[in-house]
């Protein structure tokens, strides 16, 4: 009897712990499923829009467009002569209207677009230095004999155009008429293509007076459009308009020269010499500053340097997509994971 009241009263409403009455829903499984098939889902759509973008081609709309815009040719039409080293003249003084490319080369500009234009001449302001002869950097010098030929680096202010340097070609001591001095440089061009080149220059006697001399000091242009390095293979030599100055001149200036220049080789060579036309046992001073040629460069010096074109969607990265879905399952483990941990604590 004295057991029966000491037991508490039971609650019909409770349960002891342990129960099925106290354990709560288990909600691991359920949200490991929900990640997995959202991930799956996040995945699957990106699929879809990835896969349904059309694949372009990277070629077939350029070579339409360029063979469009390419003017057609006839077969009996006569092609123009190949230019020769011989015909300087010629093209130098032409036009500097660029010439119409050819339907190739039109179609190679429409695949690559616009060509970049800069610089072609190496030290033409002669700003990087010279050598150990005085001649500037990237520059060869060349003479024909019977005079004494001197190549300076010229620092005289009145004799510099642009900046602190240029190249001075001192003649003296000429025993015979017609004596050259010169430099040149063969720098790398596009075929067909047009180019600007300009120089500008002084010549310094003692008599300043081209009447005096009878026009016996002058300087000269010629171009190898095929790259050569022998100057006395050129038989076109422009004559530069350029007369004498007195050393001793209040106002010195210099003289400029300007031509469009169309390359027919993969290489073009500029020769700029210095013409002692009579013997003269005195001084001349030749100087020149500011050569440029400015025009195309060819693909395979900015090869390095410029984006390739943008031609239609990239193919689809196989090895991007296994990362992808890698790191989603990743994700949905530590997801199951976070939850069965809170799961723990809460039982």
């Amino acid at each position: 009897m004295e057991e029966n009241l000491a037991q508490p009263p039971t609650d019909p409403g409770s349960h002891p712990k342990g129960q099925p009455g106290d354990r709560k829903p288990d909600l691991t499984v359920p949200l490991l499923v929900i990640a997995i098939v959202a991930a799956l889902v996040l995945i699957g759509v990106i699929a879809v829009q990835r896969l349904s973008t059309p694949q372009r081609s990277a070629l077939q709309p350029t070579q339409t467009a360029a063979s469009e815009s390419a003017p057609p040719t006839s077969p009996s039409q006569p092609q123009p002569p190949t230019p020769t080293a011989t015909q300087v003249l010629a093209e130098t003084t032409a036009s500097s209207t660029p010439q119409a490319p050819a339907p190739e080369t039109a179609l190679v500009a429409e695949e690559v677009g616009e060509p970049v234009v800069g610089e072609r001449v190496r030290n033409g302001d002669f700003e990087k230095g010279f050598k150990d002869q005085q001649v500037g950097l990237g520059w060869t010098p060349f003479n024909n004999g019977s005079a004494i030929f001197e190549f300076i680096d010229e620092t005289w202010l009145p004799a510099v155009l642009d900046g602190e340097h240029a190249q001075r070609i001192q003649v003296r001591e000429a025993s015979q008429p017609d004596r050259y001095a010169g430099i040149y440089q063969t720098v790398q061009v596009v075929p067909r293509q047009a180019y600007n080149l300009s120089l500008h220059g002084q010549i310094r006697t003692g008599q300043g007076d081209i009447q005096i001399s009878q026009y016996g000091y002058r300087m000269q242009l010629g171009i190898d459009y095929q790259g050569g390095q022998d100057w006395s293979a050129i038989d076109n030599w422009i004559e530069l308009p350029w007369d004498e100055q007195r050393f001793d001149s209040e106002f010195l200036f210099f003289y400029d020269y300007e031509t469009s220049v169309v390359p027919t080789g993969a290489y073009l060579t500029l020769f700029i010499r210095t013409w002692n036309k009579w013997p003269d046992p005195g001084r001349v001073e030749y100087t020149l500053d500011a050569i440029s040629l400015m025009g195309p460069i060819p693909s395979e010096e900015i090869a390095f340097d410029q984006p390739l074109p943008t031609t239609g969607d990239a193919p689809l990265d196989i090895d991007g997509w296994l990362r992808m879905v890698a790191s989603m399952l990743v994700l949905c483990l530590l997801v199951a994971g976070a939850v069965w941990q809170i799961r723990r604590q809460v039982n």
